[in-house]
């Protein structure tokens, strides 16, 4: 699903969160990366535990991308958060722009969907 930006003219695709990750097992909480995507998941954003930490529950987010010429894919440079609109005449409303965090996906990486699943 995308929403349209009216201001550039461009789609941008909804984020939601598909998990949190600790990049160690022993790690405290503010350690963990929230990891947002696209619901077709060609798009993945890493945020800080702080950061995420700013979103309400009433708020919704989108990938703002740009597009890359030379190897011809969509890449993720912020994650917007908005309000949804309180009155049908009115749009929505951009409440905070978050850049995304240092992150590397491991193919052992450590979620905490997995560990409460194990015990």
């Amino acid at each position: 699903m995308y929403a349209y930006d009216l201001e550039s003219d461009k789609s941008v695709p909804k984020a939601l969160l598909v998990k949190a990750v600790m990049p160690e097992p022993d790690g405290a909480i503010k350690d963990c990366v929230r990891i947002f995507a696209t619901q077709d998941s060609t798009m993945t954003l890493p945020v800080t535990n702080d950061d995420w930490s700013l979103i309400e529950k009433s708020d919704f987010c989108e990938i703002l991308y740009a597009y890359d010429l030379e190897s011809d894919k969509s890449v993720p440079k912020a994650l917007l958060v908005k309000q949804y609109a309180k009155y049908p005449d009115d749009e929505d409303q951009l409440v905070g722009i978050i850049f995304p965090c240092e992150y590397t996906e491991q193919l052992n990486f450590y979620t905490m969907k997995e560990d409460k699943n194990n015990g």
